[in-house]
C-alpha cells in the first residue's frame, strides 16, 4: 500500500470535502483536464483585454484616473456649418401675400397731384384729359387737393379758383388754376391792383397800390358785359382776359379804377372838397359841405387846361400810359 503522498492521485473525498478517509479503490485524478480548462478561460480573458484596449481609441492613452483598462466609448464627430454670407439688399419686391411679387405703381399725375404741379389739358371741360406740364402759360396750376366730396371754395380765394375736376375713383378734387398768357392780373380780386399796357397784347399783373396804376373795382367771370360794371365814376377803365378754345366759363373781365394822387381825380362838378396846402401844390379830400373850403366848379379831361377854369383856380394830373384817364379840375372857395 502506499502511503497517498507523491503518486498523483487523490483522495475523492478529500477533493470534495467528504468524510476521512474510508476505504475503497484509488483512482487517477483528472487534473490534466482542469488545467486545460484553466488555461482556455485564461487566454480568453487575455485576447477579450487585447481586443478591449486596440477598441478604447486607437493608441490613445490609458484609462482615467481611476486607472481603468476599459476603453471609453470614442466621442461623437462635429462639423461647423458652412459660413452663410449676410442678405444681400433686396432687388426685386417682396411678395404680396398671394405669393405674386408686387410691381412699383406706375406714376399717376392725378393721384400724385400736389399744389403747385401744372396740368396740361389734353381733354375738354367736359372729359378732362390732364398731363403733367412744365409750369407755363396756358396750363392749369394746382392750388388745392381736397376730398372728392369737399368745396375747393372752402379751400382757394375765388379769384384764384378757375376749376374743380372731381376724381371719385381717387376720392380726390383737384382745384386748379389757369396761367393766363396776359398776366397774373387775370387772378386779381377785387381790391387788389394791377397794371399793364394800354395796348391789346399787353400784360397786366397785380403790383402793390400806388398812384398811377388801376384798383379792381369789380370782377365778372364768365359771359359778362362792359355794361356790368360801374361806369360813373370818374377814372373808370376795364380789361378783359379771354381763353380760346374754352367755353366763356374761363373768361374774366376787370373793372378798374385809376388810383388818382387824391380826391380830385374822382370828383364831380359842384363836388365839396376839403383842400390843404398851397395853392400851387394843393391836396384834396372829399369832405361834407359844412366842413369844406373849396368845390369843384368844372372838370376836364385835357392836362394843364388853364383856359377852361379860367377864372378859377385848377388843378390837373396824369398817368402819360394813359393820358385819357387825365384831368383837369376847377375849383372856387366855399366862402370866396
Amino acid at each position: 500500500m502506499s502511503d497517498g503522498g507523491d503518486d498523483g492521485f487523490v483522495d475523492d473525498g478529500g477533493l470534495f470535502g467528504g468524510g476521512g478517509g474510508g476505504g475503497g479503490r484509488r483512482r487517477r485524478s483528472n487534473g490534466g483536464g482542469a488545467g486545460c480548462a484553466i488555461a482556455l478561460i485564461a487566454a480568453l480573458v487575455l485576447i477579450f483585454a487585447a481586443f478591449a484596449e486596440d477598441g478604447g481609441g486607437g493608441g490613445g492613452g490609458g484609462g482615467g484616473e481611476g486607472g481603468s483598462t476599459g476603453g471609453a466609448a470614442s466621442p461623437a464627430p462635429t462639423f461647423a456649418p458652412p459660413p452663410v454670407d449676410p442678405p444681400s439688399d433686396p432687388v426685386d419686391p417682396p411678395p404680396d401675400p398671394d405669393g405674386d411679387a408686387r410691381e412699383p405703381e406706375a406714376p399717376d399725375p392725378v393721384r400724385d397731384a400736389a399744389p403747385g404741379d401744372c396740368l396740361a389739358e389734353g381733354g375738354t371741360p367736359d372729359a378732362p384729359d390732364l398731363a403733367p406740364a412744365t409750369c407755363g402759360d396756358g396750363v392749369f396750376e394746382v392750388r388745392e387737393v381736397v376730398p372728392a366730396g369737399a368745396d375747393c371754395r372752402d379751400y382757394v380765394n375765388g379769384a384764384e379758383l378757375d376749376r374743380a375736376v372731381r376724381y371719385d375713383g381717387y376720392d380726390l378734387t383737384l382745384c386748379l388754376a389757369y396761367r393766363h398768357g396776359a398776366g397774373s392780373a387775370y387772378h386779381a380780386a377785387v381790391g387788389d391792383c394791377v397794371y399793364g399796357g394800354s395796348g391789346d397784347d399787353a400784360r397786366w399783373e397785380e403790383t402793390s397800390c400806388q398812384t398811377g396804376n388801376f384798383t379792381v373795382a369789380g370782377r365778372l367771370e364768365n359771359e359778362s358785359s362792359w355794361d356790368d360794371c360801374d361806369r360813373s365814376t370818374p377814372g373808370y377803365y376795364g380789361r378783359s382776359f379771354t381763353v380760346s378754345g374754352w367755353r366763356p366759363e374761363l373768361d374774366v373781365r376787370l373793372c378798374l379804377r385809376m388810383n388818382y394822387p387824391d380826391d380830385a381825380g374822382r370828383s364831380h362838378l359842384n363836388t365839396c372838397l376839403a383842400m390843404t396846402g398851397s395853392v400851387e401844390s394843393p391836396t384834396f379830400t372829399f369832405a361834407d359841405c359844412e366842413r369844406a373850403n373849396v368845390y369843384v366848379t368844372g372838370r376836364t379831361s385835357d392836362y394843364a387846361d388853364a383856359d377852361f377854369c379860367a377864372p378859377d383856380a385848377w388843378a390837373t394830373w396824369r398817368n402819360e400810359d394813359f393820358p385819357d384817364l387825365g384831368y383837369t379840375i376847377c375849383w372856387r372857395w366855399l366862402n370866396g
